[in-house]
């Protein structure tokens, strides 16, 4: 239906007239900024930012900034390596300079539209605690407009969501890295890799959103 919706605002498209800047904003290595290439973009138009699957990569999330810029959103996608699910501090320091963009002078007045994709929703809260952490949170909730959810993994999809995709989902590596990583965990303090879920869980979801789960 969205891609539906998506090409029915592509055919309306007629004489159109730029509106806002497609400057760039400073992101994190793991984050790219992708503006809108039509020219019938509002000033009101929000932001989305996209949160990648483990190990998505940004060819993957483009055909997801395509969508919304059908829409005439400007998108920003963020394509988590393992390395950001494995190493907590990795995933909050990418948070941290996301966070810098989006209220710098190129964004500080744009509402925001969220799209986490399966671990893209840990990525979500490591940046609701690094917001919590450095205070604004209120002003920052209410320029979120709308949030998109595909099947988003909790703490406990870690193992199996980091070895599929390292080692491909259902092969006798993935099981067997799944295992090392369960049994790293028991061993070290996940406080770490729960405080992200929690404080995603504590975000009340704003209205309306979408929140899309499969049964496997």
């Amino acid at each position: 239906m969205l891609l539906q919706r998506a090409a029915r605002a592509q055919i309306r498209r007629g004489q159109r007239s730029a509106a806002l800047s497609t400057t760039a904003p400073t992101l994190p290595p793991s984050c790219v900024w992708r503006p809108c290439p039509h020219d019938d973009r509002k000033d009101e138009a929000p932001v989305v930012v996209v949160f990648g699957f483990t190990a998505s990569t940004q060819k993957q999330l483009a055909k997801y900034a395509k969508v919304y810029h059908a829409l005439g959103l400007d998108a920003i996608t963020w394509a988590c390596p393992p390395r950001e699910v494995l190493r907590p501090e990795a995933s909050r320091e990418t948070a941290a300079r996301l966070l810098d963009a989006l209220h710098d002078n190129t964004l500080i007045n744009r509402s925001i539209v969220l799209n986490g994709l399966s671990a893209g929703a840990y990525s979500v809260g490591n940046t609701l605690l690094e917001l919590e952490e450095r205070g604004g949170r209120d002003a920052f909730y209410d320029r979120i407009k709308t949030a998109v959810y595909d099947c988003p993994v909790d703490f406990d999809g870690v193992p199996k969501g980091v070895s599929s995709a390292m080692l491909g989902e259902g092969t006798s590596l993935q099981k067997l890295g799944e295992s090392a990583i369960r049994l790293y965990l028991s061993l070290v303090n996940t406080e770490k890799w729960e405080s992200s879920p929690a404080m995603f869980h504590a975000m009340p979801p704003a209205p309306p959103s979408l929140w899309i789960y499969s049964l496997n």
